[in-house]
């Protein structure tokens, strides 16, 4: 992929705009989405399992914690409107700590909802530039995954605050993306494409490449040799991953989603 990993653009160029967090999300919704159709569990969505195409597009890559939905085939041939609910092993915690889903480090039975979970520090990180729940301390990372509130820079609009939140919902049935958290009649996709944050956009344009990516890369080989390839890039956004930490928060308008209720 010529484009490189979505880590290396957030690192080394900072946070996205709105416009371009929605159209990744959208691409990765109907990837996640297609991928439970089938029967299967990615478990491994983080930003360095991103990549981004010459043509501006995202991809996701390495299937090697992804794991079959016990008796998802049957499932699969006789609803393929609704994706499998199975759980996997309580005890299969593989992964990487700062994507996992609370039910995971809890040991508790977890499913496609984990997924949706993975999604949702995927889009803070690039809509801050930093991790939710970041700390040098790795049992801090897991207490914090468990029990710190989400906190949002003031640049980050309502509806995307609201769209992390619910994704990063700490009870698995009630996560944005599980089917109880909505009524029956509602898929997965559904529940998530019918969010305020999307009402802009029109997710079968995406599916089809109507829409026009709002980014094009540079080609990351060449730049790596060539710093002065990338231009203006460089500039394109204010806080480089490298250089965020939850400790610079303090300088900034934070807010919590419970203070903006």
């Amino acid at each position: 992929m010529n484009g490189g990993e979505l880590y290396f653009h957030v690192a080394n160029f900072g946070r996205f705009s709105e416009e371009r967090v929605r159209f990744y999300a959208v691409e990765l919704i109907l990837a996640l989405r297609e991928l439970h159709k089938k029967g299967y569990i990615y478990r491994d969505l983080k930003l360095e399992n991103i990549l981004l195409t010459k043509d501006g597009h995202i991809k996701i890559t390495d299937f090697g914690l992804s794991q079959v939905i016990p008796n998802s085939t049957n499932i699969i041939q006789q609803q393929p409107q609704q994706p499998p609910q199975q759980s996997i092993s309580p005890s299969d915690t593989t992964g990487t700590l700062e994507y996992m889903a609370p039910e995971i480090l809890l040991g508790q039975p977890s499913g496609i909802s984990i997924d949706w979970w993975a999604l949702g520090v995927v889009l803070y990180e690039m809509s801050c530039a930093f991790h939710p729940f970041w700390h040098e301390d790795r049992h801090i990372i897991h207490e914090r995954i468990l029990t710190a509130p989400i906190d949002f820079p003031s640049w980050i609009s309502m509806d995307l605050q609201d769209l992390i939140s619910n994704l990063l919902e700490r009870n698995p049935i009630k996560r944005l993306g599980s089917s109880s958290s909505s009524s029956s009649s509602s898929n997965e996709q559904h529940q998530i494409q019918n969010h305020p944050f999307f009402k802009s956009i029109q997710f079968d344009q995406i599916l089809t490449r109507s829409i026009p990516p709002p980014y094009i890369p540079a080609d990351i080989g060449d730049a790596l040799l060539d710093p002065n390839q990338l231009g203006d890039q460089l500039m394109e956004e204010e806080h480089p991953l490298s250089e965020l930490s939850p400790s610079l928060k303090t300088e900034w308008d934070i807010k919590s989603p419970e203070s903006l209720n």
